[in-house]
């Protein structure tokens, strides 16, 4: 996934790249971060609904990049070495998750 424009200057990076091994669950949702997430770096934009970069809830790491809070692709991750949770806002969330989904059901089959 890259970002683009003012998101990947405020996430300090623009490109993630997560092999599929790591994705244990996809879905589209809504996300708000728990009280108590720390920007570790990362940008929050005060009363709105912005995130965009590293995030630290307990001993849990989130790539966050949103500008609102619903329909957003969630990836649940295990076994990365980094990330938890990566959770974007991108154009066609439900295509990209119907894709990943289906991928991940060959890998394992």
């Amino acid at each position: 996934m890259a970002l683009s424009g003012w998101r990947a200057v405020i996430a300090f990076e623009n490109r993630i790249t997560m092999p599929y091994r790591f994705i244990k669950h996809v879905q589209v949702d809504s996300f708000t971060p728990e009280p108590g997430t720390l920007r570790m770096p990362g940008t929050e934009i005060p009363f709105s609904s912005t995130y965009a970069g590293r995030f630290l809830y307990g001993n849990d790491w989130y790539f966050l990049s949103f500008e609102r809070t619903n329909h957003l692709l969630l990836l649940d991750l295990e076994g990365h070495a980094k990330y938890r949770k990566i959770v974007v806002q991108v154009e066609n969330p439900t295509e990209i998750a119907v894709t990943l989904q289906q991928h991940l059901l060959a890998q394992h089959e």
